[in-house]
C-alpha cells in the first residue's frame, strides 16, 4: 500500500505540475506512428528512467522509474505535420477499492519529441506558459481550471491544431530534457 500511495502521488504530482493534463488523446489512428529506435530503456541525467516496449498494435508501453518508483503508461507515437509527439495515458492503477479507484480520471499529456541515434529529447507542455498565453488571449482552446491548474478538454482535431501551431512557434513547449539510451 505505501507504494502504490507514493506512486498516486508521483503520478499526481507529474500529471499536475510538469504537465499539461488533457481528457482526449491527441491522436488519432490514421495519426499514428511506430519507432523502432524508441524501443528500449532511456536515461535522464538525474537518473530517471524511461523504457519503451512495443505493445500490442500502434502503441508502446511505458515503464517510467522516478526515484527507483516504476509507474506505467500506454505510450503512442503522433505524427502531425514536421512533428512528433509522445502521447502518454497512465495504465489503470492496481486497487482493491473500486469504490475508491472510481474517483482518480485518468489524463492524457503530450510531449514533443526529436529521436536521434541514442539521444532523445522530450518536451512538456509548460502550464504556466499556457496558462499565460490562454489568459493573454493568444491561444483559445476548451479547458477547465482546477484551482490554478488548467485541464484541457477540447477534442482531438484541437488539440492537434494547437499542439502544432506551439510547436511550430517554439511558446509553450518547455525546456526539452536529453534522456541517453542505456546499454
Amino acid at each position: 500500500m505505501r507504494t502504490f500511495n507514493i506512486l498516486l502521488t508521483s503520478l499526481i504530482t507529474l500529471l499536475l505540475t510538469a504537465c499539461v493534463p488533457s481528457l482526449h488523446p491527441l491522436y488519432r489512428e490514421k495519426d499514428l506512428v511506430l519507432a523502432p529506435a524508441l524501443e528500449g530503456a532511456w536515461m535522464q541525467e538525474d537518473g530517471d528512467t524511461w523504457r519503451f516496449q512495443k505493445g500490442a498494435g500502434n502503441n508502446y508501453k511505458l515503464i517510467y522509474i522516478e526515484k527507483g518508483t516504476p509507474g506505467n503508461f500506454d505510450a503512442h507515437l503522433v505524427r502531425l505535420g514536421k512533428f512528433m509527439f509522445v502521447d502518454l495515458f497512465p495504465q489503470e492503477p492496481d486497487m482493491r477499492n473500486d469504490f475508491y479507484k472510481g474517483h482518480f480520471i485518468r489524463t492524457h499529456t503530450f510531449a514533443w519529441i526529436q529521436l536521434e541515434a541514442d539521444l532523445l529529447r522530450m518536451a512538456m507542455m509548460d502550464p504556466d506558459k499556457l496558462k499565460e498565453s490562454i489568459e493573454q488571449k493568444k491561444i483559445s482552446i476548451g479547458h477547465e481550471r482546477l484551482g490554478d491548474e488548467i485541464l484541457l478538454t477540447a477534442p482531438t482535431e484541437e488539440l492537434q491544431q494547437l499542439v502544432q501551431k506551439l510547436a511550430d512557434e517554439g511558446s509553450i513547449f518547455g525546456e526539452p530534457a536529453v534522456l541517453r539510451r542505456k546499454k
